[in-house]
């Protein structure tokens, strides 16, 4: 069966009707708050800074021509850039950074590592990407998204300096990434910690010259278009965040992978760890270490955040002082390499000597022959201590568990973040949502859910159904992504483009870099491509988030209790008894793109946009 519905005209929200392009969702569960009108034009002004679609593609078929050296110009680009906002490349050196590169999981790491600094009496700035609700979740200060007014102060100020300064600007994650520096330098914070944009050697973040310590959490093949295609490859880019006397770590990875993590930390000079499962660490109150992410893949997550942050903590104290120098190493400064090079020239050179005393038997000067020999031993230790300390680096070592304190595991335990392995519950519906972007995170995600949604149904004496709500965004594939999802068992699956709301724009929302046109196209083949798959036999396709939500909660969760003339469904295909009308709850899995997800919030939990403060 196939229908095509017209939209409603009027809405209705708690008794107020509210005409298409005036509909506002704050209104569902919150009063509105008055609107910032310059924080409204600086989130316009950023969204200008934004490439569109076509440039977007210009600029892959160019990466993909040319390769890294497309790509290097980017950090040549952003230190023009910084400059013109006010700041050198040496400025950052006053920052203390943890940073962190991955394919998955580097978002939850931070988020761990800045809530056990936190916990720990420092005072933290953290930089993300993407947002969810708002972009000034991207850069926090103490846990907390800027204020709009601290927002628009900096904005203002770091847009103005560009723009004073030349006629092009930087592009829209370029840009953000200089205000944050700026940020994090203007409120002094003794800890930042920067999750990596895309890749490693050439993102934005990659600016900074001397972090505390750099981690990468699992690698997959995403972004290939960019990064390349093998996982060789994607090692390549995310292991360029190693520095010259700064401690690397990383999660357990692939073998081929973990090589090239090792050669890359080999030929900057950085020592590379593997951490150990989570399970390893005990504490001192005995008590058991509890994650507030949920999902198994979050405990290698969190074991990194602990060697991350507990390396940091020992280096650098709570006033942001540097405890250790040891990271001012250079290039040409390679721990162990400056120790065999002048134990080979104390070597060569006390031996020549010597051998010049015997063969001319200047019995005068053979008063210093001993003095010689001493020499000659301390150049061939010295040699002998270097060769070891370039083994050591060749080597990667499994670093040790520790005991943990009561910081730590308060940390562990409150940390949030957003959109991973989240749950909302409401009367007659549970809403799980993940962003999960690659086959391997996917399957991961749906390992959570199995596991959640079974404990919740094992609960309830009632009749349960399934609902998905998938789309995906970037160069990926749809068919890969949604394999994992067909042993979940959905009574219904939804598909819907990435547009939270047809009725209202979202600034924070905008985004020039996708072509509607081709968007919409990618959900109708989503749709089709599941029904191939074997995927249950009811569909339906919205055209906003906002409208599949909506539909899909009627009468079940009371925030979003609306009187419908009629619903919004580009399509409709399959069986009309779903099990859905006669189920008593609804489990409601929102999976896919970070983006869907975020717009998922938007219309669940209102309160976050109109949180200002």
């Amino acid at each position: 069966m196939f229908t095509i519905c017209n939209f409603s005209r009027y809405y209705r929200y708690h008794g107020f009707y509210r005409p298409i392009g005036r509909y506002s969702i704050s209104t569902m569960a919150v009063k509105s708050q008055p609107i910032n009108l310059a924080y409204e034009e600086a989130i316009e002004a950023l969204n200008g800074l934004q490439s569109n679609a076509a440039v977007l593609e210009k600029s892959r078929r160019e990466i993909q021509t040319q390769g890294n050296y497309r790509q290097r110009d980017n950090l040549h680009q952003v230190a023009m850039w910084l400059k013109r906002s006010g700041l050198e490349v040496a400025d950052l050196d006053k920052l203390n950074a943890i940073h962190v590169s991955g394919t998955k999981g580097k978002g939850s790491v931070c988020a761990m590592c800045e809530r056990v600094l936190r916990s720990h009496g420092y005072t933290t700035g953290f930089y993300s990407s993407p947002h969810l609700i708002e972009v000034r979740e991207r850069i926090r200060i103490n846990g907390r998204p800027l204020s709009k007014q601290q927002f628009t102060e900096y904005f203002w100020r770091v847009y103005k300096r560009l723009e004073s300064t030349g006629s092009d600007m930087p592009a829209y994650f370029r840009f953000l990434t200089i205000m944050a520096f700026h940020v994090f330098l203007g409120e002094g914070v003794a800890a930042v910690v920067l999750e990596v944009g895309l890749g490693g050697s050439f993102d934005c973040t990659n600016i900074i010259r001397r972090p505390v310590v750099t981690g990468t959490s699992s690698l997959g093949l995403d972004h290939t278009h960019i990064l390349g295609p093998t996982i060789e490859d994607i090692a390549w880019q995310k292991a360029g965040i190693y520095k010259v006397g700064a401690p690397a770590f990383s999660v357990p990875q692939d073998a081929a992978a973990l090589s090239v993590l090792r050669e890359r930390a080999i030929e900057v000079g950085a020592r590379l760890y593997e951490v150990p499962g989570l399970r390893e660490y005990a504490t001192y109150s005995g008590e058991e270490i509890v994650l507030g992410l949920a999902g198994k893949h979050q405990e290698y997550n969190a074991s990194l955040a602990l060697q991350l942050t507990k390396t940091f903590m020992e280096a650098v104290d709570k006033t942001g002082n540097k405890l250790s120098e040891g990271n001012k190493l250079t290039q040409e400064n390679i721990p162990g390499g400056d120790i065999v090079a002048k134990g080979k020239e104390t070597a060569v050179n006390n031996l020549e000597k010597v051998n010049n005393l015997l063969a001319g038997n200047n019995i005068k000067e053979l008063d210093i022959l001993e003095d010689g020999h001493k020499q000659q031993i301390e150049g061939n230790n010295n040699l002998a201590e270097g060769n070891t300390l370039v083994q050591e680096l060749e080597e990667i070592s499994l670093c040790a568990p520790f005991m943990l304190n009561g910081d730590y595991l308060t940390a562990l335990r409150h940390c949030e973040w957003l959109g991973r392995n989240q749950t909302i519950r409401k009367e007659r519906i549970t809403y799980y949502l993940d962003g999960a972007h690659t086959v391997d995170s996917m399957a991961a995600s749906v390992a959570w859910f199995k596991s959640v949604t079974a404990r919740e149904a094992s609960g309830m004496s009632t009749t349960v159904a399934r609902i998905l709500v998938f789309n995906y965004s970037g160069e990926r594939s749809g068919a890969d992504l949604m394999t994992p999802l067909l042993g979940c068992e959905f009574n219904l699956a939804v598909f819907c483009p990435n547009v939270v709301s047809l009725r209202e724009m979202f600034a924070d929302s905008t985004n020039y870099t996708v072509n509607r046109g081709r968007e919409a196209m990618r959900v109708e083949r989503n749709e089709a491509c599941w029904r191939r798959m074997g995927g249950c036999d009811a569909t339906r396709v919205f055209r906003c988030v906002e409208d599949a939500l909506l539909w899909i909660s009627e009468g079940r969760n009371s925030d979003l209790s609306i009187d419908y003339p009629e619903f919004s469904c580009l399509s409709s295909v399959g069986a009309t008894d779903t099990g859905v009308d006669r189920a008593k709850h609804i489990q409601c899995f929102i999976v896919g793109s970070l983006h869907l997800v975020g717009n998922s919030l938007k219309v669940l939990m209102p309160q976050l946009k109109d949180d200002s403060s």
